[in-house]
C-alpha cells in the first residue's frame, strides 16, 4: 500500500516542546511536570499553552488575538490533551516538518499513542531517537469566490460543507479533477482524509480507510436520496463543492471541526492534497485494527 502512513526511524530528539490544553487541568499539570524533569535531564523544553479547541488557530497563548505561530518550540512536540489538541497542533507542526507524539488525555484518543503515566517512559524513547514516525496525508483547502482573495487553510482529518443553524437542506454539486460528478440535496458534505475517517465522516456513514491507504473520502450528510453514498477517490485528486442555495441558506465550511469560515454567495470551496504530511510520533509498531477494537468495540462478541 501507498505511503499515507509510511512508517521510518527516528533520531534521536535535542529539545521539546510540550503543548497543553489550558481546558484540561490534567494537562496542565502533567506538562508542567514533563518540563520540570527534562529541566533535571538538561535537556531544553517549552510548556506551550493552547487555551481552546474551538478556533484553535487564534488560540495558541503567545498570539492571542494574531495570527497562530508558524512554528512551535522544539525539535519535535508532545502533545497534552485530545484528538482536537493534536489536530490543532498538527496544522502548524506539519508545514514545520516537526514530529508530534499525543498523550491521551480526551475522550475519545484515536490518535493517541501514549497514555499518561507512560509518558515519560515514551519520552525517555524519543530522546533516544527509539521510535518510529507514521507520516499521514492531510488537506489543503481553499475558499475562492469573486469578491475576495482566496483563503487557504490545511487540515488532518476534514473539511465539512454544512448548513448553518436553520434547518434547510444545502444544494451541493461536486467536481472532481474539473469533472462534474454529482448534485447533492443534504445537509452537508464532508472531505476526508485516512485518519478522519474514524471521525466525523464515520458518524456520517462513511467508509473506514486503513491510514496506509492514500485516498479521500466524499461523505454526504444527511441526503435526501437513497442512492447518495459515500465516494472513495484517488488521493491526488481534486474536489470542488460549489453550493447553489448559499443566497438564502446560511453556509459554513469548517476545518477539522475547529476552524469556520461563512461561505458567500458565488464562492466554492476547492479541496486537494497538501504537500506536506502529519508526522505522528509511535513508540512502538502501530497497530490500526486494535485501535478498532479498543475504541469501536469490535470483536467484543462473535
Amino acid at each position: 500500500m501507498s505511503g499515507s502512513d509510511d512508517t521510518s526511524g527516528g533520531e534521536p530528539v535535542r529539545s521539546l516542546g510540550i503543548v497543553v490544553n489550558e481546558e484540561k487541568p490534567a494537562a496542565v499539570s502533567l506538562g508542567e511536570e514533563l518540563h520540570l524533569w527534562l529541566t533535571d535531564q538538561g535537556v531544553p523544553s517549552q510548556v506551550i499553552h493552547l487555551r481552546q479547541e474551538v478556533g484553535a488557530d487564534q488560540q495558541w497563548r503567545a498570539h492571542e488575538g494574531g495570527p497562530p505561530p508558524k512554528r512551535l518550540f522544539g525539535d519535535a512536540l508532545v502533545v497534552l490533551g485530545g484528538d482536537g489538541t493534536l489536530l490543532a497542533t498538527a496544522r502548524i507542526a506539519a508545514p514545520a516538518g516537526q514530529p508530534m507524539l499525543s498523550v491521551q488525555l480526551g475522550g475519545f484518543g484515536f490518535l493517541a499513542e501514549c497514555q499518561p503515566e507512560q509518558t515519560r517512559e515514551c519520552v525517555e524513547r524519543i530522546l533516544a531517537g527509539d521510535y518510529r514516525i507514521a507520516e499521514r496525508m492531510m488537506l489543503q483547502v481553499a475558499i475562492e469566490g469573486p469578491e475576495r482573495a482566496p483563503q487557504r487553510f490545511i487540515a488532518l482529518n476534514d473539511a465539512v460543507v454544512a448548513k448553518g443553524t436553520l434547518a434547510r437542506l444545502l444544494h451541493l454539486r461536486a467536481f472532481v479533477d474539473g469533472r462534474y460528478v454529482t448534485a447533492y440535496a443534504a445537509d452537508g458534505v464532508i472531505v476526508s482524509t485516512p485518519t478522519g475517517s474514524t471521525a466525523y465522516s464515520l458518524s456520517a456513514g462513511g467508509p473506514l480507510a486503513h491510514p496506509e491507504v492514500e485516498v479521500l473520502m466524499l461523505t454526504p450528510i444527511c441526503p435526501h436520496g437513497l442512492t447518495l453514498r459515500p465516494l472513495v477517490l484517488p488521493g491526488d485528486s481534486t474536489v470542488e463543492l460549489r453550493v447553489e442555495n448559499t443566497a438564502d441558506t446560511e453556509v459554513v465550511v469548517t476545518v477539522d471541526g475547529q476552524t469556520g469560515v461563512p461561505l458567500a454567495p458565488e464562492e466554492r470551496v476547492v479541496v486537494s492534497q497538501a504537500p506536506f504530511r502529519a508526522r505522528l510520533i509511535t513508540p512502538d509498531t502501530g497497530d490500526f485494527f486494535r485501535k478498532l477494537r479498543e475504541k469501536l468495540g469490535w470483536g467484543e462478541r462473535c
